[in-house]
């Protein structure tokens, strides 16, 4: 379904994967000011996924990486909160508590992270992350057996305007909230996808009215849009709450040193 890649000519370069081509012949570049990888989801990773993400960090050396929806959060989902059956049908060893999903999002993110002491990786604010949110604000934990202890600890960790996660994530590591704008070369990397204009839904198309340029995650389907680059994913493509027919695709993006922007499908 994806075969090609957005090839973009600026500034006498054009960039394809880790080469830069110009009149004076091809180089293989050395470093880059972002990359952009397509959502999370730990611990629902695809592990063949994050095996090329390694790749693509190790390849394109980043100065920054950004990405959303670092953790599903199907422990606590709003959606299914009253759906006994489908809880338990969906329940796994990995998300059967608040508690053991972010032990093993965290070590994930950490594995992930680890590596690349000299990258800064940035955590967008995304809907799956208002989940934790919402849980928090609205007391659920307070009548959540399985989830009361960890609900306190991270409610105390809020209340007391302290990361959620303190000192857990590696120092390379920073979480944005959704007031937080950050950009790179005039790119907006920090806006996930989920959200437009007055608690609206996103929308690619309404994000190029919005943004000179932009990269977007959340749909999980690559994309192309104007001005606007959307991302893939790189958790499973079958999960619990998918069909048999999906556009959804593992792809990263990376943003060259003259501006361009590449998907990097998988």
């Amino acid at each position: 379904r994806y075969v090609v890649r957005n090839l973009v000519y600026k500034n006498g370069e054009l960039y394809d994967e880790d080469k830069c081509y110009s009149e004076s012949g091809s180089s293989k570049i050395s470093s880059v000011p972002a990359l952009v990888l397509g959502d999370l989801h730990f611990p629902e990773e695809s592990e063949s996924s994050i095996a090329k993400t390694h790749k693509h960090i190790r390849m394109f050396n980043p100065k920054v990486v950004a990405a959303g929806d670092w953790c599903s959060y199907n422990s606590i989902n709003h959606h299914t909160a009253n759906q006994a059956f489908t809880k338990l049908k969906n329940r796994s060893e990995k998300d059967a508590t608040l508690a053991i999903e972010l032990k093993n999002a965290i070590s994930s993110l950490n594995s992930l992270t680890k590596p690349y002491p000299n990258t800064e990786f940035k955590i967008v604010y995304s809907n799956h992350d208002k989940f934790v949110i919402s849980f928090l604000n609205d007391g659920l934990f307070v009548k959540d057996v399985n989830n009361a202890e960890i609900g306190c600890e991270l409610f105390l960790n809020l209340l007391r305007g302290q990361p959620l996660f303190k000192d857990q994530i590696n120092e390379n590591v920073t979480f944005l909230t959704e007031y937080d704008e950050f950009e790179v070369d005039g790119i907006d990397l920090s806006n996930h996808g989920h959200v437009g204009v007055a608690g609206s839904r996103g929308n690619p198309k309404t994000y190029t009215k919005l943004c000179e340029k932009a990269i977007t995650g959340h749909t999980h389907s690559p994309a192309l849009e104007g001005n606007v680059v959307v991302v893939g994913t790189n958790s499973r493509l079958k999960l619990n709450y998918t069909s048999n027919i999906s556009n959804w695709a593992f792809a990263n993006a990376v943003v060259y040193p003259n501006g361009t922007i590449q998907l990097l499908l998988k």
